[in-house]
């Protein structure tokens, strides 16, 4: 079975590129942390030439973490990569609390 992740596009064009980033990170992420099941990325392009990221990882039912991160004439691949590692930390500690 592969890595569930989904990836939206808003005011971009889908690259296959940063699909592929965000399911490798995924894919790691999945690795060091087992409950992870699924992954769901939002990415837009503001007209003013922000970055909107949304990272979101589930156990397949419930959130386990979540990142955003808005930032001007960010560079998309390395927001990536920063938020997965933020959010692979995080799990691996236990940091981020889990709804009941």
């Amino acid at each position: 079975m592969g890595t569930a992740y989904e990836v939206t596009y808003r005011n971009m064009f889908p690259s296959d590129a940063l699909n592929a980033r965000i399911r490798d990170n995924f894919g790691a992420l999945k690795a060091r942390v087992p409950a992870a099941r699924s992954c769901s990325a939002w990415l837009e392009r503001a007209v003013d030439d922000r970055l909107k990221l949304r990272i979101e990882v589930t156990d397949g039912e419930r959130p386990l973490g979540t990142r955003r991160i808005v930032k001007p004439r960010a560079d998309v691949c390395a927001e990536i990569d920063a938020a997965f590692l933020e959010l692979s930390r995080d799990l691996e500690s236990g940091m981020l609390a889990r709804a009941a």
